[in-house]
């Protein structure tokens, strides 16, 4: 089982993390969210998700990180590779998530 770490320590690379940290509100007072470090898009608040909005857009900078869990097995599979090659236009999720999405989406004849 992967811990939570101490965010001085996550991948400064662009590789999708999950990052948590105190929200600043008592109703929520813990973020959890994926996000990647980009200090050439946002210097001052690295820490961005898929939109390229900061963490700290809805509170505090993140404390800890996390790598991603994987995919499940049983969203992977070759049936949707057209419609994945034809749905890369979002670069910005991971291209395992974005195939998981999409797999799910068909699934549910959603696309």
């Amino acid at each position: 089982m992967t811990t939570w770490l101490p965010i001085s320590t996550a991948p400064r690379d662009k590789t999708y993390v999950l990052v948590a940290g105190d929200s600043g509100y008592t109703t929520t007072p813990l973020r959890v969210e994926v996000c990647r470090y980009d200090s050439d898009f946002r210097p001052l608040n690295p820490w961005v998700n898929h939109s390229d909005d900061s963490f700290t857009d809805g509170g505090n900078p993140p404390r800890w990180w996390m790598p991603l869990p994987p995919v499940p097995a049983d969203l992977m599979d070759d049936d949707h590779f057209d419609m994945m090659n034809r749905a890369r236009i979002n670069q910005s999720l991971p291209p395992e998530y974005l195939e998981a999405i999409l797999r799910a989406a068909k699934s549910q004849e959603m696309l």
